[in-house]
């Protein structure tokens, strides 16, 4: 049971065929639930630059795809298809899938979407970067959604603003070694701290990941702790940005 964070890399979409003009495709790069990008037919593309060459061997659709859809992913070193999740799972969570390789080193990567007749996709981010994995959780782990929604109370009367229910988890991981923690976790803590969305994945099976996988924010930074600087306990808390 391998648990992994994906921190996303700034990505910008340089391409871009099939999309419907009022939901593009660059907007699949901002951490805004409300942007998607909807797709006109049954296929559709995007070509997502990130500037400069990276390493990457994770790329993630938080999206709306149909079942037995396709996703194909290409690079130099790379060209994979898989097809999108077709098990069941409550209406209330969006779709993950997730494509992970062998990793390489490029500046941009192709994604293109293939749909059954008569549907379309809809993604609302695209998550690229290199996992930062471990062996899992803890059992002390707390899976608790949080709602947003405002409630303000009179004198015989509650007004409600209502938002979406999010998931989040609070969680620790143990027994992380001194050499993974220091080049691993702690630049993904410093690059993202708490101001910048990634994806954490408790448990790496594909029903699992459909509801247990967030997209969110830290809620606070990270804590770190050790008592023999040999192994270490990453102590987080994380809240979605959308189911």
């Amino acid at each position: 049971m391998t648990a992994y964070f994906l921190a996303p890399l700034p990505i910008t979409v340089t391409a871009s065929t099939g999309w419907a003009s009022h939901s593009p495709a660059s907007n699949t790069a901002v951490d805004h639930p409300g942007l998607t990008a909807k797709s006109t037919g049954v296929t559709a593309s995007m070509t997502v630059s990130f500037g400069s060459a990276k390493t990457i061997d994770t790329i993630a659709l938080l999206s709306n795809i149909p079942a037995n859809a396709t996703v194909t992913v290409t690079a130099t070193g790379l060209n994979q298809t898989v097809t999108g999740f077709t098990g069941t799972k409550p209406d209330l969570y969006s779709t993950k899938t997730i494509i992970k390789f062998a990793a390489i080193t490029v500046s941009s990567v192709t994604i293109s979407i293939t749909v059954p007749t008569g549907k379309t996709s809809e993604v609302q981010r695209v998550v690229i970067g290199k996992r930062v994995e471990h062996i899992g959780v803890d059992q002390s782990a707390q899976r608790n959604p949080e709602d947003f929604s405002r409630i303000d109370t009179g004198i015989g009367y509650q007004t409600v603003d209502r938002y979406r229910v999010v998931p989040s988890w609070k969680a620790k991981m143990s027994f992380i070694p001194d050499t993974k923690y220091r080049t691993e976790f702690e630049p993904m803590k410093m690059a993202v701290g708490t101001h910048t969305a990634l994806l954490f994945v408790p448990r790496d099976e594909p029903q699992r990941i459909q509801t247990e996988a967030v997209f969110g924010r830290f809620a606070s930074m990270p804590k770190a702790e050790t008592n023999n600087l040999e192994n270490w306990v990453f102590d987080f808390g994380i809240v979605g940005l959308t189911s």
